[in-house]
């Protein structure tokens, strides 16, 4: 006899009741385990301070405000007095600039100075000269004129 799709075999049947005996002894309620003490924690007490806190970013500076300094008068600078960076105070002495073509000018000024003290002066006397010289009749009045204008 060929078993129908519904008839139950022996097999089956054991398998069917394994499963439910399993599944019953699944079910019954865990013994719950004993209460156990409080547990233990740490305590620490808290109390306020100043604390610094910093950062370290990353980043680029630039000033707001820079000053070009640079010398007042031409020349060849002989030495910096100044420390690029620092800062400097008003009429403080930044450079030392070579001397020698200012004392070429200055020489030069003086010499023509002179020059110009000995034409006054010989001017002057001319001009003395002329004006007793037109009174002779000497000379015209004209040249006495020019004399005195220069």
């Amino acid at each position: 006899m060929l078993p129908t799709p519904n008839s139950l075999t022996p097999s089956r049947a054991l398998l069917l009741n394994l499963f439910v005996v399993l599944a019953l002894t699944g079910c019954t309620p865990a013994a719950e385990p004993p209460m156990r003490g409080p547990s233990e924690v740490g305590v620490l007490t808290l109390t306020p301070q100043a604390q610094t806190v910093t950062s370290e970013l990353p980043g680029r500076t630039k000033a707001w405000l820079t000053a070009e300094i640079r010398p007042q008068v031409g020349g060849i600078v002989q030495q910096r007095l100044f420390t690029e960076g620092a800062q400097v105070k008003v009429g403080e002495v930044l450079y030392v600039i070579d001397p020698a073509t200012y004392q070429a000018a200055f020489d030069q000024a003086r010499a023509s100075r002179a020059e110009a003290k000995a034409a006054l002066d010989s001017a002057r006397l001319k001009a003395t000269r002329y004006t007793e010289l037109v009174k002779l009749d000497a000379i015209s009045q004209q040249d006495n004129e020019d004399a005195q204008a220069n």
